[in-house]
C-alpha cells in the first residue's frame, strides 16, 4: 500500500506596532532553555536568513533580496516549551491548527507559560502575534526550513519583516518526530511536527548569543551532533557569563552597551576561544568554532625498547624507548609549524609540545630541552612522526613504565592543528622482554 505524507504549514498574523514599554522583568528571567540538536540547527538556520536573506535566497532558490537582514533571535526557555508543548499535542491528539481542542490560542498558549509580552500584544482580535507550525513527512529539518521560507507569510515572520514583528527578539522552536506517522483529519498521514514561536517581552535587554560546536565535517556551520555542551561563555572583564545547553547553545542578555571580549573555556572545548564584539541595542551573534580535525592516518608503525647493560644481569630495565610512525602526507597540511603533539601513554600525558619548522620538506621538532623530544619528518611522499625518550630523558625523570614482561600498551597520539581540535589515533604493541637482549616490538 502506497502511503502519502502531506505537509501543512500556518502562519502567525500581523498586527500594528505600538511601542514596547521597558520592563526589568523579562532580562531577569531569561533562560535559554535546553533544545534538542534538531531546535538548535533550526534557530541556526533561521539566524542565518535574518543574517543575509538574500545569500539564503540564493541556497533555496528564492528571490529575497528586499528583505532586509535582521539581528539574531536567542532561545527562550518559555517559547520552547509552548513550541514543544503544541507540537506533542498536535501529535497527540491528531490536529493541526493554532487553536488547541481546548479553544485556546497561540497567545493564550504562550502566556500559560509564564511568558511575558508586551502590551502590544493584548489585541483580543489577533489570537496569533507568534507562531508557525508545520507538518511534513520524515524530511528532516532542513527540509522544515525550506517550507517555512517558501511561504510568504512564514518567512515574514521569521525574518520580522513588518513593523510590528521588527523588535522580536527571542524564540521557542520544536522539532518533533514522535516515532511513528501520525493521520490527521483533513490534513492526511505526517511524520514531523515543527513549532516555531518567535516574539518578544518587555524589556529592551539585547543578548548576545550563538552556538560552541566542533565543525566535524568543516563546513563552516552548526550540524546535530556537534554543539559542546557544559562550556562556559562569558566576557573577559567578568560582567556576563553562562554555560552552553547540551546541543551547544547559548544566551546572555546584557545591559551596558559596549565592546567586550567573550571567551568559551571548559566542558567539550579543547582550548579556550576568545571573540570581541560590540553591542548596542540590538542582539549579537557570537559562534565558537572549533577547526575541523586534520586527519591523521597511521600508515605502518614500530615501537622500540632498548633494555640497557642491566639486562645482561637478568633485571630487565628500560633503557630507552622509541616511537616511528608513518603518517599520511596527503592528509595533512603542508605545514606543521604550530601542531602541538600529545602523547599518552601508559598512564602518562606527554606534552603537549609544540612543533616549529620549515614547509613542505621540513622537520618539525619540539623545543630543546622537552622530554621526550617529538619530531615529524614531512615531505611530499612521506610523512613520519617520531617520539623519543632516552636514557638521559629517563635520568631527568621522566616516568616509564615497567616492561618486565610480554604485554600489550596502547599509545595514543593526539596531533592538534591550530589550537582548537585533537585528532586522536589510538595504536597498539607489543614488548618482550628478553633479558640480556634488545626487543622491539610491532604494532
Amino acid at each position: 500500500m502506497t502511503r502519502v505524507l502531506l505537509v501543512l504549514c500556518l502562519a502567525g498574523l500581523a498586527a500594528l506596532w505600538l511601542p514596547a514599554s521597558p520592563s526589568a522583568e523579562g532580562a531577569e528571567g531569561y533562560d535559554y532553555g535546553d533544545p534538542t540538536p534538531e531546535e538548535q540547527l533550526l534557530l541556526e538556520l533561521i539566524n542565518r536568513a535574518r543574517a543575509d536573506p538574500a545569500a539564503e535566497g540564493d541556497r533555496l532558490g528564492l528571490d529575497l533580496s528586499s528583505y532586509d537582514p535582521m539581528p539574531p533571535l536567542t532561545m527562550e526557555k518559555r517559547l520552547l516549551a509552548a513550541a514543544r508543548a503544541h507540537a506533542a499535542d498536535m501529535a497527540d491528539r491528531r490536529f493541526f491548527s493554532h487553536e488547541n481542542p481546548d479553544g485556546k490560542n497561540a497567545d493564550e498558549r504562550v502566556r500559560d507559560t509564564g511568558y511575558l509580552f508586551p502590551p502590544e500584544y493584548d489585541d483580543p482580535s489577533v489570537p496569533n502575534h507568534v507562531e508557525n507550525i508545520r507538518v511534513q513527512g520524515p524530511s528532516g529539518v532542513e527540509a522544515a526550513h525550506r517550507g517555512f521560507m517558501q511561504s510568504s507569510g512564514h518567512r515574514d515572520h521569521i525574518l520580522s519583516a513588518t513593523p510590528f514583528k521588527a523588535a522580536n527578539d527571542e524564540a521557542g522552536i520544536a522539532f518533533l518526530d514522535p516515532g511513528k506517522d501520525v493521520v490527521i483529519d483533513g490534513v492526511g498521514r505526517v511524520r514531523e511536527f515543527i513549532v516555531e514561536e518567535i516574539a518578544r517581552d518587555p524589556d529592551p535587554t539585547p543578548y548576545v548569543t550563538g552556538v560552541v560546536y566542533r565543525d566535524a565535517d568543516g563546513d563552516g556551520f552548526y550540524d546535530p551532533g556537534e554543539g559542546l555542551s557544559g562550556v562556559t561563555v562569558a566576557t573577559t572583564d567578568g560582567s556576563y557569563s553562562t554555560t552552553t545547553a547540551s546541543a551547544g547553545g547559548y544566551g546572555i542578555p546584557v545591559a551596558a552597551a559596549g565592546s567586550y571580549t567573550l571567551r568559551a573555556s571548559g566542558g567539550a572545548l579543547a582550548e579556550a576561544i576568545e571573540v570581541p564584539f560590540t553591542i548596542g541595542s540590538k542582539n549579537v551573534k557570537v559562534d565558537f568554532r572549533e577547526s575541523p580535525p586534520p586527519v591523521f592516518e597511521v600508515l605502518k608503525s614500530k615501537f622500540k625498547v632498548d633494555w640497557g647493560k642491566r639486562a645482561k644481569k637478568g633485571t630487565p630495565e628500560v633503557d630507552s624507548l622509541k616511537l616511528t610512525a608513518l603518517l599520511d602526507p596527503a592528509r595533512l597540511p603542508a605545514s606543521l609549524d604550530g601542531a602541538r603533539v600529545t602523547i599518552h601513554y601508559a598512564g602518562l600525558t606527554l606534552g603537549p609540545y609544540t612543533l616549529a619548522g620549515k614547509g613542505k620538506g621540513g622537520v618539525f621538532k619540539s623545543a630543546k630541552g622537552t622530554l621526550p623530544k617529538v619530531s615529524v619528518k614531512l615531505s611530499a611522499k612521506t610523512a613520519k612522526l617520531t617520539v623519543k625518550i632516552s636514557k638521559a630523558d629517563l635520568a631527568a625523570g621522566l616516568p616509564v613504565s615497567d616492561v618486565t614482561e610480554e604485554k600489550t600498551e596502547s599509545l595514543d597520539i593526539r596531533v592538534v592543528l591550530g589550537g582548537t581540535y585533537d585528532a586522536a589515533r589510538t595504536v597498539l604493541h607489543t614488548v618482550k622482554s628478553k633479558a640480556g637482549k634488545k626487543s622491539a616490538g610491532r604494532y
